[in-house]
């Protein structure tokens, strides 16, 4: 297996959030690690001022086929790309996923306010936007791997066991003792886990 891997940040930004998973993973396979400018502390663009752009900006980022690998709210970014561009993507890992569904019935933690305190340069339609894509995400028949640890405030488990249930091709991983940020606390793990997804193809 040797697809282009596609890594996308929450909405603190930052690329490097997914440097070490992407050290772990085989060095032959593609990676490419956006950022999202304009959001967290990261650096403007007059070109980048809504979801829509932002989803642009992604889309760029497509090569046939991809993998989508997302965390946070980078899973509304990539539930997106999936839906819009279905043949583009060959598999979608979704990791600690806090975006494209209601997330208050599970008891969600709401990250907004220490954010605008933390970030407040930040690019207003992160804090404003609520999309449920709830009735859209049976059209996926894309292989998915939902990753959540059980001490997630901000994604608790019982958002990827939604998921789980809507998209038609997801596999569940709960993380003993992994936080929202479990992709770098556990980041052996996480690789591990989307080695074996990828490999299984």
């Amino acid at each position: 297996m040797n697809k282009s891997l596609l890594m996308l940040p929450g909405a603190v930004a930052d690329a490097s959030f997914w440097q070490p998973v992407a050290a772990l993973l085989p060095p032959h396979w593609p990676k490419r690690l956006l950022h999202w400018p304009g959001l967290g502390a990261q650096a403007h663009s007059p070109l980048l001022r809504s979801l829509d752009e932002t989803l642009d900006w992604a889309a760029a980022g497509l090569s046939e086929p991809s993998v989508l690998i997302a965390q946070s709210m980078g899973a509304l970014v990539a539930l997106h790309l999936c839906l819009r561009y279905p043949d583009k993507v060959s598999h979608l890992v979704l990791c600690a996923p806090s975006a494209g569904i209601d997330l208050q019935p599970f008891g969600a933690e709401d990250w907004r306010p220490a954010y605008q305190q933390n970030y407040p340069q930040a690019q207003p339609w992160i804090l404003e936007q609520s999309t449920d894509l709830s009735q859209a995400l049976g059209r996926l028949q894309i292989p998915t791997l939902l990753i959540s640890g059980d001490h997630d405030r901000i994604s608790p488990i019982g958002v990827s066991q939604q998921l789980h249930r809507l998209i038609p091709k997801a596999q569940l991983q709960i993380i003993s003792g992994g936080g929202h940020d479990l992709a770098k606390t556990h980041a052996n793990l996480v690789a591990e886990l989307i080695q074996q997804l990828l490999q299984r193809a």
